[in-house]
Parts: C-alpha cells; sequence; structure tokens
C-alpha cells in the first residue's frame, strides 16, 4: 500500500490504532471475525465498545482463511447484520508465533473482496525475522479494504509510543476526527526523535542487531524446551517475533498452574486470555523469549519443567 502524506495517522503505539478503530468502525454488540487465540490489547480495546466476535481456528500456518466465510455467514445470521471487519495478525502472530503463507494471504484477500469486508492488518513484529523470507502484506492485494497498523515500539524503543495506521483516504477524515476527541495529536517531540534516528541512519543496523539478539534467546527457549519439559507438551516455532504458543496436557489448567509457576519465580500468561469468548486455551501459555538474557530463559523453563512434572506426578 503506498504510504503518502494523505492516508497516514501516526498513533499513541499502535495500540493507540486499535482504539480509533474500535471507535470508528465497532458499534455495540457488532462482531469481529478474528482467529483463537488472538491479540489480548485488541480484545481489551474493542471489549470497550461491546464488540462480539466469531472465532476461526489457528493453526502451525496461521489463522485457517478457508473458515472466515463460514464465520460472515454464521454473524449474518445471528445479528442480521454482517461482521465490522477481520483482524489478522500475519507476521509472528501474538501469543501463538504462527506466519501467514502466501497463499493464505491471497486467499483471505480474495474472501474479503468477496465479502466486501475491512481488513484490520496488525503487523508489529514484521522486522523482527530470524529466519525464512519476507512475504507481502495483505495490504499490498486489496490497499481499498485494508488498514495497516505497525509501530516503532518493538523495533526502536517500548517507551517510546509511536504507531501508525496507513489505509485508504477514504477513511483518514474519520480517523483524524476520532483521534482528535482522544489526544489531539500525537507528540511531536517523539516524532521528531524518531525521525532523526531514521534519518540518520540507526534504525536499520539496530533492527538486525535486535534480530541476532532474539534469534539467539529463540533458539535458546526452544532447546530448553525440549530438554526439560515432559512428553505431551508440544510448543510452536516462530520464525520471529517475541513469543510463542506452547501446550501442556489437558489435565493442567494453566489458569490455575500460573500460581505454582510464580512459587517458581517465573511467568507466563494463560492461554484462556487470548481467546475473546473464553472457550479455549486452558491447555495453553503464552511465552516471551525476547526480554531475557539466554542464561535466564533455560533456568525459567528448567524451573516450569520442574513444576510441570510435579504436577504430572512425573518423578
Amino acid at each position: 500500500m503506498p504510504a503518502v502524506p494523505s492516508n497516514v495517522l501516526l498513533t499513541n503505539g499502535s495500540q493507540q490504532a486499535l482504539d480509533l478503530i474500535g471507535k470508528v468502525f465497532v458499534n455495540r454488540e457488532d462482531y469481529i471475525i478474528t482467529s483463537r487465540p488472538t491479540y489480548l490489547g485488541a480484545i481489551q480495546a474493542w471489549n470497550a465498545y461491546g464488540a462480539r466476535y466469531h472465532t476461526v481456528n489457528l493453526d502451525d500456518e496461521g489463522m485457517v482463511v478457508e473458515e472466515v466465510e463460514h464465520a460472515y455467514e454464521k454473524v449474518l445470521a445471528d445479528s442480521g447484520r454482517p461482521p465490522s471487519f477481520i483482524y489478522v495478525l500475519p507476521n509472528f502472530h501474538n501469543p501463538a508465533g504462527t506466519t501467514l503463507p502466501l497463499k493464505r494471504r491471497e486467499r483471505l484477500a480474495e474472501i474479503a473482496t468477496r465479502l466486501d469486508l475491512p481488513i484490520v492488518e496488525d503487523d508489529p513484529y514484521g522486522q523482527l525475522r530470524y529466519e525464512g523470507e519476507d512475504l507481502p502484506p495483505i495490504c499490498t492485494f486489496v490497499p481499498e479494504r485494508t488498514m495497516y497498523l505497525g509501530t516503532f515500539s518493538k523495533t526502536l524503543a517500548p517507551g517510546l509510543r509511536l504507531g501508525w495506521i496507513v489505509c485508504p483516504e477514504v477513511l483518514m477524515q474519520r480517523f483524524v476526527t476520532a483521534k482528535q476527541g482522544a489526544d489531539l495529536h500525537t507528540g511531536t517531540f517523539a516524532q521528531h526523535v524518531t525521525n532523526d534516528i531514521c534519518q540518520r541512519g540507526f534504525l536499520k543496523p539496530h533492527v538486525q542487531r535486535l534480530r541476532r539478539v532474539y534469534k539467539e534467546r529463540r533458539d535458546t527457549m526452544l532447546e530448553a524446551l525440549a530438554e526439560f519439559w515432559p512428553e505431551g507438551c508440544s510448543w510452536t516455532q516462530p520464525q520471529g517475533g517475541l513469543f510463542l504458543w506452547a501446550r501442556v496436557p489437558e489435565s493442567i489448567n494453566t489458569t490455575d498452574f500460573l500460581q505454582q509457576a510464580l512459587e517458581e519465580k517465573v511467568a507466563y500468561v494463560p492461554g484462556v486470555s487470548f481467546y475473546p469468548n473464553e472457550d479455549g486455551g486452558f491447555d495453553a501459555m503464552r511465552l516471551n523469549f525476547s526480554y531475557c538474557a539466554p542464561d535466564e530463559i533455560v533456568e525459567g523453563i528448567r524451573r516450569l519443567g520442574i513444576a510441570l512434572k510435579r504436577e504430572l506426578r512425573i518423578v
């Protein structure tokens, strides 16, 4: 999607972009189509506007887009009106770590066009790829119906709350009006600092360093999981991003098990938090590999493994 001044809106992080989309597109009891699991921050943003969700499955290749049409028909039958939009995280999904293949991206664009549905494409982690080839954003296939979200928070600094929406120009005035009611404008100091960093050529080598560091930490976590966790557990193999999605035997409820993990001084986010209808993820958890040093990652996974074996009564 061509980015020109007339179709780009800078926001206070991409989280504000999600909130603005809720303000503009979501009326109480409107449906949104998304995957299960999906990003917790999006659920929190749109719950404030009374959104409901029809979810489709997610596998090792991301959203199962062939289920979107059935979800659309179900929403239409239940509510008498179409969903507000489709929400998708194509690159290094939060929480699952999956990446949507090219064929699924093209297929989602075809389905959205046929059903006349907008797409919200949330891409905060796209620059953090550690293996494989970059894939074109969904917005390149259907720029006329895609709202593309990005952020500097994951590539430059988390405390620098600067994100953006790129969208069709016909929508921009609605977003500008919604943002003016929230905070008038995005802080110019953060914009100038970020622009200076980019113009001086500092951002690209910084991102390359992040890729090296995060790749090492991802690899460390994957190796530690294979070494310390008991049989019956599984996890995704993210090509990039910050997270992976782990599943434990169904006899363990990860919400209840969190207390045992905290006693071992290890934390995770229980899987059910990422299900907008709270109808799954009871045996799953999101693990973050970007924050801790490799030795801390190994120790944390080892402690979780001990707690899991204790819960499963494995000697």
